[in-house]
């Protein structure tokens, strides 16, 4: 009978070993595939924000690299509250030049649904042939984008050359 005893006491305590291995394994497993869960996650946060990182990097490089010529592109326009400085520019073109400017008029045309309006100035310049091509020149070579909408140029009989001249140029909306 001991030995009997002593054999159900083995066989409950192997049992109960057992049963405690198996849900130590059970436990650990499910520790592990929670950690691999939590750990793919982070993964994935991680990769993802250095995919966002990796494109920051490249925007930014894109906007160092483009910077001049993004400076050259928003000088041809006029700036929104720029409009006086624009024509004290074209009277100093035409003093370099040794022409006489006037402004006959001077309008904005605002565009609805758009990012610029246009200046619209009318100027007549009188002065010598060559100081006359010389003004034309400039404005060809202006750092503003200027159509010269209409250059009529007349020679007055005892009077210098005459330039009717219709400019129109971008200039930024506020």
């Amino acid at each position: 009978m001991k030995n009997n005893r002593s054999k159900i006491f083995l066989f409950v305590l192997v049992a109960a070993a057992a049963v405690t291995a198996a849900a130590a394994y059970v436990w650990f497993w499910r520790s592990a595939s929670a950690a691999n869960d939590e750990t793919s996650y982070i993964r994935g946060d991680i990769e993802s924000q250095l995919k966002k990182n990796e494109i920051t990097g490249a925007l930014e490089k894109l906007v160092n690299d483009t910077e001049t010529a993004r400076r050259q592109i928003d000088s041809y326009f006029v700036g929104a509250d720029q409009t006086v400085d624009f024509v004290e520019y074209l009277e100093s073109l035409a003093r370099a030049a040794g022409v006489n400017f006037t402004i006959v008029s001077l309008g904005v045309d605002q565009a609805k649904d758009d990012f610029k309006d246009q200046i619209i100035l009318r100027g007549e310049v009188t002065g010598n042939w060559s100081p006359t091509m010389n003004f034309l020149s400039f404005l060809e070579n202006a750092p503003y984008r200027l159509d010269l909408a209409d250059v009529a140029i007349t020679k007055p009989e005892k009077v210098d050359w005459e330039t009717k001249i219709l400019i129109k140029a971008f200039q930024l909306k506020k």
